[in-house]
């Protein structure tokens, strides 16, 4: 057999063993869950400015996330003095950095946003130790369900991950 047709075989059969191999799906999130931090006044051009859905208040903000999809444990809706807000718990790790972040930062405003889209804010008005974040969501009651539901899934696909690993 001639050196071409030798490496095409191994080439193939190395080609069959990968795909073969990898054959097994993959279950990535697909909803993306991002808590950004209002920047400061004087935080100049290393800003973006985060735009709320329906009062269109336009908020500036740093462009990394404080928290991502990883860092959130559950979603759910709670009612609080001012009506319907969305709980979001934070991972040990995560509530720590949030107590930090909320001494460091009092005054300052938490942004939700799901697939790049700003959901609600948290206004950070003493320092947080139990790790949750109340976001007003600017959107309409009956779509906050579908939304918390969506959120959950992802976590537990993201749990599920960290567990496989």
């Amino acid at each position: 057999m001639p050196l071409i047709g030798k490496n095409f075989v191994f080439v193939y059969l190395c080609a069959v063993c990968f795909l073969t191999g990898c054959s097994h799906k993959i279950d990535i999130p697909t909803t993306d869950i991002m808590v950004y931090i209002e920047a400061d006044s004087w935080s100049g051009p290393f800003t973006r400015n985060a735009i709320l859905p329906i009062s269109k208040i336009s908020i500036p903000i740093f462009p990394q996330p404080v928290f991502t999809s990883v860092d959130i444990k559950s979603v759910e809706i709670v009612d609080v003095d001012y009506g319907k807000c969305l709980m979001v718990t934070l991972s040990e790790r995560a509530s720590y950095d949030l107590y930090k972040i909320s001494i460091d930062s009092l005054d300052n405003r938490l942004i939700l946003t799901v697939n790049g889209k700003v959901v609600g804010f948290s206004v950070i008005d003493h320092a947080i130790n139990d790790g949750t974040i109340l976001v007003f969501a600017e959107m309409r009651l009956q779509d906050l369900e579908p939304l918390v539901l969506e959120l959950n899934e992802t976590i537990a696909r993201i749990n599920k991950m960290k567990k496989e690993r």
